[in-house]
């Protein structure tokens, strides 16, 4: 089922030892890591959620799960 309207996707981490949280600004998979921002505007948009899922699967892929745990957030863009 493909996503409708404006529904505008974003990737909040937290890491699992200090609690920080924050949002994925973009990926860096190249480097094997990803650049933070703690303001929600400020976090890279994926138009579906199918989109962000494969975004954590990358993040997952360069070890960024280890210290962090990903989920989704969805608002109307």
């Amino acid at each position: 089922m493909s996503d409708s309207g404006n529904r505008i996707y974003i990737i909040k981490w937290i890491n699992k030892y200090s609690n920080e949280v924050g949002y994925v600004r973009y990926i860096k998979e190249e480097k094997k890591h990803f650049v933070n921002t703690y303001d929600r505007s400020d976090a890279e948009k994926y138009r579906t959620k199918e989109k962000a899922e494969m975004a954590i699967d990358v993040l997952n892929q360069i070890g960024e799960g280890k210290m962090n745990q990903f989920s989704i957030e969805c608002y109307l863009g």
